[in-house]
């Protein structure tokens, strides 16, 4: 059983609004097992977000459907995800 040793908080936003993630860092708790030094992230927050982003994939899908299917210029995209969802850039 892995022992949870640190917290990482991440917001985020998505299509139904701001999210802030609370993720449970942890690591081995057996001193002599060679990975007990290193903290291991969540592997299902991936599932929500890309690592590194502000946005959920459910931001990103939405983004790519205008820029590729639509062809919308990315000022037009950024206005309107600040006009129907409030996110900014």
């Amino acid at each position: 059983m892995m022992h949870i040793c640190d917290h990482r908080y991440r917001r985020l936003h998505t299509l139904e609004g701001p999210v802030q993630l609370v993720c449970k860092l942890n690591h081995c708790p057996d001193r002599d097992c060679p990975g007990h030094a290193k903290t291991k992230s969540p592997e299902q927050e991936a599932s929500i977000a890309p690592p590194s982003w502000a946005i959920g994939w459910d931001v990103f899908c939405w983004i790519g459907h205008r820029r590729c299917s639509r062809h919308m210029s990315i000022s037009l995209i950024q206005s309107e995800l600040l006009d129907d969802y409030g996110i900014k850039r």
